[in-house]
């Protein structure tokens, strides 16, 4: 699957680590693809300026129902010199057909000041395995 998402999809897949952008006047839902440790994740985002909020989602591909595996941690960047910071970290979800109700919502009021005058606001992607304590 993954060599079929480099070779016919590859604008899809993007690499964790790496500052990614978002126009917030774009209203079209955007899907990528990471590969981490020889795991699928799709990571939808869904929004606009005319949009109340933002939703996040990252589903773990090879995950079928049971506790998560792996969690995502998205950053959203400062473009400003108000050394504004945001950050969360969430479990990956089972991909699912009915959408993920456990998509992370966040309210456009609170994006906006990560706006840079381009219309665009800077994210970042980490994915880790969960760790397993007994």
């Amino acid at each position: 699957m993954y060599s079929h998402l480099i070779e016919q999809h590859s604008s899809m897949v993007l690499e964790i680590n790496t500052v990614h952008k978002r126009n917030v006047i774009d209203k079209r839902e955007g899907a990528h693809v990471f590969y981490v440790g020889g795991e699928l994740f799709r990571f939808n985002i869904k929004g606009s300026e005319q949009s109340p909020s933002y939703k996040f989602s990252m589903s773990h591909l090879g995950m079928v129902e049971g506790e998560p595996k792996y969690c995502y941690n998205l950053q959203i960047l400062d473009q400003s010199e108000l050394g504004l910071q945001f950050s969360i970290t969430q479990p990956c979800q089972c991909l699912s057909n009915r959408g993920n109700s456990n998509a992370l919502s966040i309210p456009y009021e609170m994006l906006r000041p990560f706006v840079g005058e381009t219309s665009y606001f800077n994210y970042k992607i980490n994915i880790v395995k969960i760790q397993v304590t007994n």
